[in-house]
C-alpha cells in the first residue's frame, strides 16, 4: 500500500491540490452516523460502496490520510457522482 491510514475527516484531493471529498460538502448528521468512509484490506469488504462501485487507484497519499487522484480519476469521480451522488451519501471505500 501507499500508507494509507485511517482519519475522521479525509480529503480527496487532485494531483494539483483541489479537494473534490472532504467534510465541508457533507451534511453533518450523516457523518456523525456513518462516518465518512470506510476503510478496508480487499475489494470484497467494500460493501459500503454498493453492488457496482467505482473504483480508482490514488497516484499517491498525501500525509498519509488523503488520497491524491489523477486528473482523469478525479474526473471520473466527479462525473460519477453527479449521476450517484455517491460522494454525499458518503458511499466512500479506501482499500488499504
Amino acid at each position: 500500500g501507499m500508507g494509507l491510514r485511517p482519519v475522521m475527516s479525509p480529503v480527496i484531493k487532485t494531483e494539483n491540490g483541489r479537494p473534490i471529498y472532504g467534510y465541508k460538502n457533507l451534511d453533518s448528521d450523516k457523518v456523525v452516523a456513518s462516518g465518512m468512509a470506510g476503510y478496508v484490506r480487499s475489494e470484497a469488504d467494500a460493501t459500503r460502496a454498493g453492488q457496482n462501485p467505482l473504483v480508482v487507484r490514488a497516484i499517491r497519499v498525501d500525509g498519509n490520510a488523503n488520497p491524491v487522484l489523477s486528473a482523469e480519476d478525479a474526473r471520473r469521480v466527479l462525473i460519477e457522482n453527479g449521476a450517484s451522488g455517491f460522494l454525499d451519501a458518503t458511499n466512500v471505500v479506501f482499500i488499504r
